[in-house]
């Protein structure tokens, strides 16, 4: 049951970001900066502890979060314009929750990755979870 919050919770915050990045690289002009190296795949890194626990507050805090973009999302009474606003307000608490925990957005999405990728950190964010119930 966990490992689908954290798939849902993956793929809304996909849209919550995707859609506030998408709307940022539309409106700002294109810069040229240097190719970034790509780091190891999310599933190949080791996750401590002490992170792992910071990945599991921060999970637990944007579940809520997570079922308001969903209703949001699905909801075909509100205008696009109605419903980045709500996803944008979102995105900043989200933004701010992540932070608290000392994780980026980048670094949340791809723990998310792993814990869909990867059975055994799925397994561990599935017992970090219940601890904190």
């Amino acid at each position: 049951m966990r490992k689908g919050i954290i798939v849902g919770i993956a793929s809304s915050a996909t849209l919550i970001f995707g859609s506030t990045l998408a709307l940022a690289s539309t409106a700002m002009p294109a810069q040229t900066t240097p190719a970034q190296p790509m780091s190891p795949a999310p599933a190949k890194q080791h996750v401590d502890q002490q992170e792992l626990h910071h990945f599991a507050a921060a999970v637990k805090e944007i579940q809520p979060i997570d079922m308001q973009a969903h209703t949001v999302i699905s909801d075909k009474s509100m205008s696009e314009k109605e419903k980045h606003q709500k996803l944008e307000g979102y995105n900043k608490k989200i933004t701010a929750i992540l932070a608290q925990h000392h994780l980026t957005p980048m670094k949340y999405e791809a723990l998310l990755k792993k814990a869909e990728t990867d059975p055994a950190f799925a397994k561990r964010t599935e017992s970090a979870l219940h601890e904190m119930n």
